[in-house]
């Protein structure tokens, strides 16, 4: 997170979960990282703001029932 000094410059204020625009493209590899690791991101721009979440996929049915043994809950439940 960002916040504007009294010269306008940009200082960070912790571990970074919001970014401006341009460093949110410039480092999109980063922020799709944290939004995986870490949680929901968030991206300001001038019009608004982005929220950047990750979603895990879930398998399919051939994918779970081409694994080998029994299937558990936890199979199911990603």
């Amino acid at each position: 997170m960002f916040s504007l000094g009294g010269d306008a410059t940009p200082k960070r204020l912790h571990k970074m979960d919001a970014w401006q625009r341009h460093e949110a493209e410039a480092r999109i590899s980063e922020v799709l990282n944290a939004a995986k690791t870490r949680g929901p991101q968030t991206v300001q721009d001038k019009d608004g703001t982005f929220k950047v979440t990750f979603s895990q996929r879930k398998p399919g049915l051939e994918e779970l029932f081409s694994k080998p043994g029994l299937l558990e809950d936890d199979d199911l439940d990603h």
